[in-house]
């Protein structure tokens, strides 16, 4: 029962927050205002509290720049030969 006002607590002041799109509870100790939820790998700013982008669009931003590193690269090695 503790815990439980504990982390209460916690979200009343802004110490923790609830995933916007799961709903864990994340505490961040220090750092960045960017960070990710280990659950659902949802991009949060901790400033706003709000979603980044959301993992759907974090991983279309990842392939796309791997696919884009991947050609660029090509492209250049071409050109040396």
């Amino acid at each position: 029962m503790h815990e439980l006002v504990c982390m209460q607590e916690l979200l009343k002041f802004g110490d923790a927050m609830n995933c916007p799109t799961c709903q864990v509870v994340i505490i961040k100790k220090d750092g960045c205002d960017w960070i990710q939820c280990t659950v659902c790998k949802t991009e949060i700013c901790w400033v706003t509290k709000q979603a980044r982008w959301g993992p759907k669009v974090s991983r279309l931003i990842f392939f796309l720049s791997f696919f884009l590193s991947f050609f660029v690269s090509r492209y250049f090695r071409n050109l040396t030969l």
